[in-house]
């Protein structure tokens, strides 16, 4: 009686020992074998439970739940453990955005472009909040590809909101000269950020050991102080440049009380934390008739705008500000006020006026370099 197909056969093997059998079956290109056995008897018996591996089927979770299990396994412990900030944002983003909507109940094979796309364009917030959001749904799913739940991530190609470039405000020379003599500890922290260029967690994680012979050393940046519990991260090399102090800013770093390790500290010794140094500038600039669209951070822009105004090269400006590439420098914090515009303005006009242009004739000819040549 001749077997199904697929049902397998029993072959002969010829051994030292005499002929023997064992069970075989096929699937396209590939053939398994059962053990050699004394009789066909036995070896028939082996086909009904001879048979090709089956892969092992992964049961596929929705989109909320995966991450969800993100969350709270491989992004909050571990190697690929999240920064606290940036945990608590996405874990934000994950509970006010993702689970309210459509596209957390998915399945993640489900999950189409379109699901994307109509999901960032529900968003509502400015746009750098909005693909701060696909920036999370886009992680979520890279981690899935990883895992080989969906065999492309359908994020590609998203489109989201154009952002506007804010232009920074930048302190004149008269603004930066009333920064001068602090008479408290913000006073102190503002005058050192427009003195060097230091970040906000920069300042609030100034040790009085990265202070020495005029000069200060960024070895870290305070992210956060929660219950006395400080969260610090250490600088990259090239965030870890010394910076020379003018003799104002070390004056104003000396005149500071010694309450503990950190050079500025509450009235009990705790490291300012970085969001209450924000408030309290927008209460300064309040209080001092300074521009309250201006952010603690164009200090920075200020900074590395005044140094160039005073003829320092892009290279040593680079350095100072600590930018792995000087392109930054240029493009996000360089900022020309509109005095050095008409003064540029004035030295073009004085070059090219008629009486000057007479002057060269007169003197002989006016040589002309062509490009490339």
């Amino acid at each position: 009686m001749r077997r199904s197909k697929g049902g397998g056969t029993v072959v002969a093997v010829v051994t030292k020992h005499g002929t023997r059998y064992r069970a075989r079956k096929r699937a396209g290109t590939e053939t398994v074998y059962g053990t050699l056995r004394k009789n066909k008897r036995e070896a028939e018996a082996d086909l009904l439970t001879l048979g090709f591996e089956q892969p092992e089927t992964k049961e596929i979770p929705t989109f909320g739940e995966y991450a969800k299990s993100l969350l709270l396994g491989k992004f909050a412990t571990g190697h690929y453990a999240w920064k606290r900030t940036t945990w608590e944002t996405n874990e934000t983003i994950w509970r006010n955005k993702v689970q309210p909507s459509p596209i957390s109940s998915l399945r993640l094979d489900e999950i189409t472009r379109r699901d994307v796309q109509r999901f960032i364009d529900s968003q509502a917030g400015s746009p750098s909040w909005v693909r701060r959001i696909g920036a999370f749904v886009s992680r979520i799913l890279t981690e899935a590809l990883r895992d080989e739940f969906i065999e492309s991530d359908p994020s590609n190609g998203t489109r989201y909101p154009e952002v506007q470039v804010r232009e920074n405000r930048t302190l004149s020379p008269e603004e930066a000269i009333r920064l001068l003599n602090p008479t408290d500890r913000m006073s102190a922290m503002i005058l050192l950020a427009a003195h060097t260029g230091m970040r906000r967690g920069e300042l609030c994680g100034l040790k009085w050991e990265d202070v020495s012979d005029g000069r200060i050393v960024i070895r870290r940046s305070l992210a956060a102080v929660r219950g006395g519990v400080l969260e610090t991260s250490p600088k990259t090399p090239e965030s870890r440049a010394i910076i020379p102090l003018t003799p104002e800013a070390e004056e104003t770093i000396l005149s500071q009380p010694r309450r503990s390790d950190y050079v500025f500290t509450t009235d009990s010794g705790l490291p300012i934390n970085p969001s209450n140094l924000s408030r309290d500038w927008k209460q300064w600039c309040k209080r001092n008739k300074i521009d309250e669209r201006m952010r603690l951070h164009d200090l920075r822009g200020s900074f590395v705008s005044l140094l160039l105004e005073s003829g320092a090269d892009i290279r040593t400006v680079q350095e100072l500000a600590r930018h792995a590439d000087s392109r930054t420098t240029m493009k996000v914090y360089a900022r020309s006020r509109m005095d050095t515009k008409v003064a540029a303005v004035e030295l073009l006009r004085g070059t090219i006026t008629e009486d000057r242009v007479q002057d060269r004739v007169q003197s002989g000819p006016i040589s002309v370099t062509v490009a490339g040549a």
